[in-house]
C-alpha cells in the first residue's frame, strides 16, 4: 500500500510540475472615446499665442505711438519758447486773469476765459476760448472751441481734429485740421 501512495504522490508531483496548457484568454479591447481635450489643448495654446502678441503689438504701437507725440509736443513747445512764449503747465488750465504777455498752456484741457493782449499758444487735447485776444492763437492738439462772445483779431493758427467756430475770428483761420465747424452767424 505504500507504494501506492507513493505512485499516487508521484502522479500529483508530475501533474503540478508539468506545464499547463494555456487556454485562450479573451482580448479586452480599451477604445477611447475623443473628448476635444487635444483639440482644447491645442486652441488654448493657440489662443495664449495669439493674445500674446496682440499685447506686443499693441504695446510696441503704444511704446512707439507715445513717443511720437511727445516728440511733437517737445518740437512745438521749443518753438513757442523760442519765440518768446512764457510756459504754464497743467492738467486742467482756467486762465481768468487777463493775459498782458505772449503765454504757452500746456494742459490736458484749457480754457481762456480774461482778455488776452498778446499771442496766446495752446497745446492741449481741449482748448476753449470765451473772451477777447487781440493777438494771434496758436492751437496744437485735438479740439478747439471759440465760444460764442469771444474775439480773435488775429489768426487762428492750427494743428487739430476738430475746429468749432461760434465766436469771431478776425484774422485768417490757417494750419491743418480735419473737421471744421463754422457756425458764425456772420457766414451763414
Amino acid at each position: 500500500m505504500q507504494e501506492n501512495t507513493d505512485s499516487y504522490s508521484q502522479q500529483n508531483v508530475n501533474e503540478n510540475i508539468q506545464p499547463q496548457q494555456s487556454q485562450p484568454q479573451p482580448q479586452v479591447v480599451i477604445q477611447q472615446k475623443n473628448t476635444g481635450a487635444r483639440c482644447l489643448i491645442g486652441c488654448g495654446i493657440g489662443c495664449l499665442i495669439l493674445i500674446i502678441l496682440m499685447v506686443l503689438v499693441t504695446g510696441i504701437g503704444g511704446y512707439f505711438g507715445y513717443k511720437y507725440v511727445m516728440g511733437k509736443v517737445n518740437a512745438w513747445t521749443q518753438e513757442f519758447e523760442n519765440m518768446g512764449f512764457e510756459k504754464v503747465k497743467g492738467q486742467i488750465i482756467e486762465v481768468a486773469e487777463d493775459v498782458n504777455a505772449p503765454k504757452l498752456y500746456l494742459g490736458q484741457t484749457v480754457k481762456i476765459m480774461g482778455n488776452c493782449e498778446k499771442d496766446v499758444a495752446i497745446i492741449s487735447q481741449i482748448a476753449e476760448i470765451h473772451s477777447n485776444v487781440k493777438g494771434t492763437v496758436y492751437f496744437r492738439g485735438q479740439s478747439i472751441i471759440i465760444q460764442p462772445g469771444a474775439v480773435i483779431e488775429g489768426d487762428l493758427d492750427i494743428v487739430a481734429q476738430t475746429v468749432e467756430v461760434y465766436g469771431q475770428v478776425k484774422g485768417d483761420i490757417k494750419g491743418e485740421y480735419q473737421v471744421m465747424e463754422d457756425k458764425r452767424k456772420d457766414s451763414i
